[in-house]
């Protein structure tokens, strides 16, 4: 083993210009994958996060037509005491929020042109930081955070400027009264309020199309005082979800009406986006795909090649008693060799290239705002992700591929007769 691992060494060093141009291939290949798999499991990190932070929140209970009917978000399906729940959970060391979420047409009161249907939300102001980060969104020149029971409003900022609205203007928003909890339908009313903050937050979804009321204000005008379409419930950062949402269940089952209730993590809150996700790991395993197909190609030429060239090397070491087997190992040994030099430079690249994204990250700001809704919850800047998994795999894989594909070239070699080979010029 010693003989044939040096001269698959000497092999190595004897075709410099080869094995460097193959295991470059190599290495572009593994460190592409590294820095792709980081940027779109950074990209689904930093989503998963503003999700939570800005827009579902960890946990929600609403009722059951509610959730059935959600695109809709008809306040008529509410919760008639969410007080009573959040009591309960209380009691089990949840923190929560309520909300009212529903459908909306704003339009720019001074203007009176150009009404746009977005997604609101009343949210307490006492409350609402304990699960969400909304008021992070709002610096001092950009407003301030609403007030119990004033007829104000924040927007995001994009949407704001789509619509020409600035601070302290006023604004018309148009949303249906609930009926009452059997979805007896309401009846339109107009709120006019004034505009006291503008939010940017990490989410884009937030700046481009979402506006916040008070909570108490919006249960006066639409609500008749009572009830909340949603209570979010909050829990500890990285738990498992499927296991808090049983305990949350189990929490509130003593309540009445609980049986009419839904009780959902963001998992299933943000379904859409799950699917995204998937979907960009499919991409990234097609990314793994050609980069087999590029050591594969590589390491094949290379091999083939170097049989091409050492048939009357081969010819002679069959002639002097050296066995099949070990002309097979060394050539599986020479395209490891150059797997192993490919995969290290590979990986180096790829950590180097995954420290610049984790650290500052590229800046799709201008791109996505072109673009519109591309599905992640990101405002732009996508950092990335350490994947030391993905980077260990690379970098094996590499290795074992490169080793792996010699075996076509080598097999060949050892079938060629040993008086033709003697006779090659």
């Amino acid at each position: 083993m010693k003989f044939l691992i040096s001269l698959a060494w000497k092999n190595l060093s004897r075709y410099r210009r080869r094995t460097i141009i193959t295991a470059v291939a190599i290495a572009i290949g593994i460190a592409l994958y590294i820095w792709i798999d980081a940027l779109l499991l950074g990209a689904e990190m930093e989503t998963v996060r503003n999700l939570i932070y800005f827009e579902t929140g960890p946990a929600r209970i609403m009722q059951k037509k509610y959730w059935e009917e959600k695109d809709y978000m008809l306040i008529s399906y509410y919760l008639e005491d969410p007080a009573a729940i959040q009591a309960e959970l209380k009691k089990e060391g949840y923190e929560s929020t309520q909300r009212i979420s529903f459908l909306g047409n704003i339009m720019n009161l001074e203007q009176q042109e150009g009404s746009f249907q977005i997604k609101m939300a009343a949210i307490d102001a006492k409350t609402d930081g304990v699960v969400f980060k909304l008021e992070d969104g709002i610096v001092p020149e950009n407003g301030r955070f609403l007030e119990s029971g004033e007829p104000e409003i924040i927007i995001g900022k994009d949407l704001a400027e789509d619509l020409d609205i600035k601070l302290d203007d006023w604004v018309l928003v148009t949303t249906k009264t609930a009926g009452d909890v059997y979805g007896e339908a309401g009846s339109w009313d107009d709120l006019e309020l004034k505009v006291v903050g503008l939010l940017s937050t990490p989410n884009p979804l937030i700046n481009k199309g979402m506006a916040f009321i008070p909570l108490d204000y919006a249960k006066q005008r639409l609500m008749r005082g009572q009830g909340a379409t949603d209570v979010i419930v909050n829990f500890p950062a990285g738990a498992d979800s499927g296991s808090e949402v049983e305990k949350i269940k189990a929490a509130i089952a003593g309540l009445p009406g609980a049986g009419d209730w839904e009780v959902l993590d963001y998992k299933e809150l943000a379904r859409e986006f799950i699917m995204l996700a998937s979907t960009k790991s499919g991409g990234s395993k097609i990314i793994l795909f050609l980069f087999f197909i590029i050591a594969v190609i590589g390491i094949s030429n290379t091999m083939l090649m170097a049989v091409f060239e050492r048939v009357k090397e081969i010819g002679m070491m069959r002639a002097m008693g050296m066995k099949d087997r070990a002309i097979v190992w060394a050539f599986f040994l020479e395209a490891t060799g150059i797997g192993f030099v490919g995969s290290l430079v590979g990986l180096v690249l790829g950590i180097l290239l995954t420290a610049y994204m984790v650290i500052w990250g590229l800046d799709f700001s201008g791109m996505i705002q072109g673009m519109g809704n591309i599905g992640y919850r990101t405002a732009g800047v996508f950092k990335g992700w350490w994947n030391f998994d993905t980077m260990l795999s690379a970098f094996f894989m590499g290795i074992i591929i490169s080793g792996l594909v010699s075996f076509i070239p080598a097999l060949r070699a050892v079938r060629m007769q040993i008086t033709e080979c003697l006779r090659d010029k």
